[in-house]
């Protein structure tokens, strides 16, 4: 097994902390969302972040993922094909 290099354990790391905040944004926000009795305008926050907001943290979670990736792909090249470890 090859050693990953410090731009690939860079990325591994966020896409942990990533896929926590996925976590967090998909289950625990709409379970609370009841609970919640702010509102803004007339419409109650907590159900619009859960049915609204969480589609946008995913797009930004989509966007800080790949722009993170291409980051590591410039300082650390993948192998190209046919290369074996």
């Amino acid at each position: 097994m090859v050693p990953l290099s410090f731009a690939r354990r860079r990325l591994r790391r966020l896409q942990a902390l990533l896929w926590l905040l996925w976590a967090l944004v998909s289950f625990v926000l709409p379970y609370f969302a009841r609970e919640g009795s702010l509102t803004l305008l007339g419409w109650p926050v907590f159900f619009w972040m859960a049915a609204q907001g969480s589609v946008l943290v995913f797009l930004l979670i989509t966007i800080v993922h790949a722009h993170a990736a291409n980051r590591a792909d410039a300082e650390d090249p993948p192998p190209g094909p046919g290369v074996t470890d």
